[in-house]
């Protein structure tokens, strides 16, 4: 079950029966605006970019032991 489901899940069981039947798609679409205006990253998205960011570190690293490198040849 994902968190849009548990949270739907908790804020329906909080209402009568009848009314939570009514309610269900509008209190779905409402977490889901919400969620939606928080500009939140899928885990999906957040795995990519961690790789991508590590990648991109260890690209740096190296380039700073190239300047290092180059440097002390200077001296």
């Amino acid at each position: 079950m994902n968190q849009n489901s548990s949270l739907k899940s908790a804020i329906l069981s909080l209402l009568p029966p009848a009314l939570a039947d009514d309610l269900k798609e509008s209190i779905d679409a409402l977490i889901q605006g919400q969620f939606e205006q928080m500009n939140l990253v899928p885990r999906s998205e957040s795995g990519i970019q961690q790789k991508v960011l590590t990648k991109t570190r260890a690209k740096l690293e190296a380039l700073e032991q190239v300047l290092e490198d180059l440097d002390k040849q200077q001296k």
